[in-house]
């Protein structure tokens, strides 16, 4: 391989109660490795204002887009459905919240149901590769 450390390992031990033997996981490829026309999004709801930050156009288009951007990040993940109905019993106990593992690959639709939690290290890897320190 021509560079090291292609991919970058996500746990989430914080998301479930057995880390060992129900590991919460995503695998992404190193965004510093890519190339930029591979994460650039267009038509992304958003555009530069009068002082030249970004202002959001229409949210549902960069919020997708901003889900695909994630998507061409991934290469393997072990994650549950976050919208997934949770059943209470009437002392508010929960009852079932068997929620499915999310196939690969990962799509936008896919990404628009991972945890919050995981949404922002995402953005936080994305990020930290824009702008190195």
């Amino acid at each position: 391989m021509p560079y090291s450390n292609q991919i970058i390992t996500l746990d989430f031990p914080e998301l479930t109660d057995d880390p060992a033997g129900d590991p919460i996981r995503v695998v992404i490829r190193n965004p510093r490795l890519m190339a930029s026309g591979e994460l650039t999004i267009k038509d992304s709801g958003i555009t530069a204002g009068p002082d030249g930050q970004p202002v959001v156009t229409d949210e549902d288009a960069a919020e997708k887009k901003g889900f695909e951007r994630f998507a061409k990040l991934v290469v393997g993940w072990r994650v549950y459905d976050a919208t997934w109905p949770i059943e209470l019993d009437a002392e508010f106990n929960v009852v079932s919240s068997t929620a499915p593992l999310l196939p690969l690959p990962a799509t936008a639709d896919s990404i628009a149901k991972l945890p919050l939690a995981i949404l922002t290290r995402l953005g936080q890897e994305l990020t930290d590769a824009l702008n190195p320190k």
